[in-house]
């Protein structure tokens, strides 16, 4: 009879431990279990503004950006006039940043030329400085298949003058730095 005692208090010892566990410890199932790991996804946010620049044989194009992004991905439309007649407007589609100051606005322009003597890509690019400076870069007749191939073929030389030059009125909001890749 004796060694049913210590079966019995240890039984009771473990229901004790239970009941009390129950009402100390959290109840949130996360807590102590595998984390979600899952990003909150980026939101996107305005990026544009009107601005004038002058090209290098002193036209000066008038330019309207109307876009959103969430640093990695780019919808919008730019629009290029001169005299207040519309030259172009680009269809933007992507966007590469180039370093922590530089970006690349890029897209198809639309209607999509008919002549293979016209670019079908172009980019706007924008370096943040006071003043921004700004260039519009495009190639005679492309090979890129895509917006993504086009403006990471976009060679250094293009964030340098005289491709790109001080904005002469107005400014450009610039896309948000790109998420951060975790792992």
């Amino acid at each position: 009879m004796k060694p049913i005692i210590p079966v019995a208090v240890g039984a009771a010892a473990v229901l004790l431990a239970i009941v009390l566990g129950s009402q100390f410890l959290p109840s949130d199932p996360g807590i102590g279990g595998p984390t979600s790991s899952s990003v909150p996804s980026p939101t996107s946010q305005p990026v544009g503004g009107q601005f004038t620049y002058s090209l290098p044989f002193d036209n000066v194009l008038a330019v309207d950006i109307d876009a959103s992004s969430d640093g990695s991905s780019l919808s919008g439309t730019a629009v290029v006039s001169d005299d207040g007649e519309t030259l172009y407007t680009v269809e933007l589609q992507c966007l590469r940043r180039f370093d922590d100051q530089t970006w690349m606005l890029a897209g198809a322009i639309t209607p999509e030329p008919q002549s293979q003597d016209l670019t079908k890509w172009t980019a706007v690019i924008v370096r943040d400085a006071s003043p921004q400076l700004v260039g519009i870069w495009g190639l005679e007749a492309a090979t890129a298949n895509d917006c993504e191939e086009f403006v990471s073929e976009i060679p250094d030389s293009a964030v340098t003058r005289p491709n790109i030059g001080p904005m002469l009125e107005g400014g450009i909001t610039l896309p948000p730095a790109p998420p951060a890749n975790l792992p």
